[in-house]
Parts: structure tokens; C-alpha cells; sequence
């Protein structure tokens, strides 16, 4: 139900790090990361080639909730 899905952002939003190749379609997400201080670290010092770019995105909008889309077909 709706408030299993509410649960899991209880203790505020989690995030993750997307590394995204400039030219290519290639993608890699990492975390689950607790804050975007926590993201900030990993980017430094992960050592990513330059050929990538690292975006920091909320949880809850790489992971949508699948309950929603089922809805609008009713």
C-alpha cells in the first residue's frame, strides 16, 4: 500500500551518484548515499575519468513509485 512506499523516505531523502559518458549513452549509478555531502566525498575520490560527468540525484526520482503510473489507466 501507499504507506510502505511512504516508509522508506522517512528519515529524508537518500541519493545517488549517476556517472554519465559525455559522447556515449553509458550510465552507472552508485549509493544509496545519505546526504549530497556524502555524494560530494565520493565524486572527489572516486577518481572519475574526465570523459564522464557526475550528476547527484534524490532516490525517489531514480526509483519512481510504480503504484502511481498503474493508477491513471483507471
Amino acid at each position: 500500500g501507499m504507506g510502505d512506499v511512504v516508509s522508506i523516505f522517512e528519515k529524508g531523502t537518500q541519493y545517488v551518484v549517476i556517472s554519465k559518458h559525455k559522447e556515449h549513452e553509458h550510465i552507472a549509478t552508485f549509493g544509496i548515499f545519505e546526504d549530497k555531502q556524502e555524494c560530494d566525498h565520493f565524486i572527489e575520490n572516486a577518481g572519475f575519468p574526465d570523459e564522464y560527468e557526475q550528476k547527484i540525484a534524490p532516490l525517489n526520482i531514480v526509483w519512481p513509485n510504480e503504484e502511481e503510473e498503474n493508477d491513471s489507466r483507471s
